[in-house]
């Protein structure tokens, strides 16, 4: 009897992490073709400048003196659409 309990929760053991393991493998394929996707459908405004291995995005506008920096705070996530409309204005 104890041998039975011990293989019954061992089989449900084993189907719980198969089914955990196909949900993280799923969301992992749905995640690269979804961000090879976007890539192509929403294109990057300005440009990636190499910085030593890196690549920094970089988004410029207008001429002049003086220049203006805008950098992005903590947690946002993209400096672009923070600060678009007061580029714009300036």
């Amino acid at each position: 009897m104890n041998m039975s309990i011990r293989n019954l929760q061992r089989k449900k053991f084993y189907k719980v992490l198969i089914i955990s393991l196909l949900i993280i493998i799923i969301g992992y394929v749905y995640q690269c073709i979804m961000v090879h996707y976007e890539t192509e459908k929403y294109k990057i405004p300005g440009q990636l400048i190499k910085i030593y291995n890196d690549k920094m995005h970089i988004y410029s506008e207008g001429d002049g003196t003086p220049t203006l920096v805008f950098t992005v705070g903590s947690g946002t996530p993209s400096a672009y659409t923070d600060y678009y409309f007061i580029q714009k204005s300036i």
